[in-house]
């Protein structure tokens, strides 16, 4: 029998390449759309991180579907969101830059455990739901940061 809690609550459901991750509502800032034409710049010192001549004081970062930085800018992604950590400021200076991003307001959802041997220590992905006949990943936004930047 899977082992399930209750999601309740507005979340936001955000695609990268096919993988659908899920995230509380409340850590995600104001949406930013890109143009079609966006220019990216990477960054000189780390891999994975873009900046933009439209918007000079952002860095950019887009996921894989390993729910890490990729190394070159996807140039389909239109859709660029702050994911915030309270009492952490510095997390308005990035942009994460998604294929879609969709509010879902009061839900509820349950979220199925992942089982121990395909989940790992560090990984930010706490289960997954149903939706729409989709699995959706559930993580919690601070792990997901601190997931997208270890080796």
């Amino acid at each position: 029998m899977k082992e399930t809690t209750k999601l309740i609550g507005s979340f936001v459901l955000l695609t990268a390449d096919g993988t659908k991750i899920l995230i509380p509502q409340a850590d995600i800032g104001q949406a930013h759309y890109l143009p079609d034409n966006e220019q990216w710049i990477k960054h000189q010192n780390y891999d994975g991180l873009f900046s933009s001549a439209n918007m000079q004081d952002t860095l950019f970062i887009a996921l894989s579907n390993q729910l890490k930085p990729l190394k070159k800018s996807s140039q389909d992604r239109f859709i660029a969101l702050p994911l915030q950590i309270k009492n952490n400021p510095l997390t308005t200076k990035f942009l994460w830059v998604w294929d879609s991003a969709q509010i879902l307001l009061n839900r509820q959802f349950d979220l199925i455990k992942l089982p121990h041997f395909i989940s790992q220590a560090n990984s930010p992905v706490l289960g997954y739901v149903e939706y729409n006949d989709d699995i959706v990943y559930y993580c919690e936004t601070d792990k997901l940061i601190n997931y997208a930047f270890q080796n």
